[in-house]
């Protein structure tokens, strides 16, 4: 099960996400990465990274569910572009159910969004992070 691809696609397929992230060209690109954001890279921008997957275990055995920790920065060069962006994602995946892919979320919720930004003095940059849980099954 790839749920970073399709958290990728969730919110590239968010019309307010893609509109604040897009990058203007041919072909229209978008600022949200797995891992890292590439230096150099403007802002605002969006990163992801996969923290931890627990599969799920029944009396016989392992079972076709997991819940997984994915951790969420949203980054700006505003406190209240930072603000929008961070409501546009959680809007974007807060309560989702369905297919992401080839995996069923049956419930994805933001545990925790971090209420206060940080200001980033090296890259003049405000942040946001979220935590999001998802129980998928295959």
């Amino acid at each position: 099960m790839n749920l970073a691809a399709g958290l990728f696609a969730v919110l590239k397929g968010n019309a307010t996400v893609a509109g604040i992230v897009a990058n203007s060209g041919s072909p229209i690109t978008y600022r949200i990465f797995p891992s890292r954001i590439p230096q150099g890279e403007n802002r605002p921008a969006i990163r992801y990274d996969l923290v931890s997957t627990v599969r799920s275990q029944g009396l016989d055995g392992p079972t076709a569910y997991a819940t997984s920790r994915f951790q969420i920065d949203c980054w700006h060069t505003t406190e209240a572009g930072l603000r929008t962006l961070t409501d546009a994602v959680v809007a974007a995946i807060d309560g989702t159910r369905g297919a992401w892919g080839a995996a069923t979320i049956q419930h994805a919720y933001l545990e925790d969004v971090g209420s206060l930004p940080e200001f980033d003095d090296d890259e003049k940059t405000y942040r946001s992070t979220m935590d999001l849980i998802i129980l998928a099954s295959d």
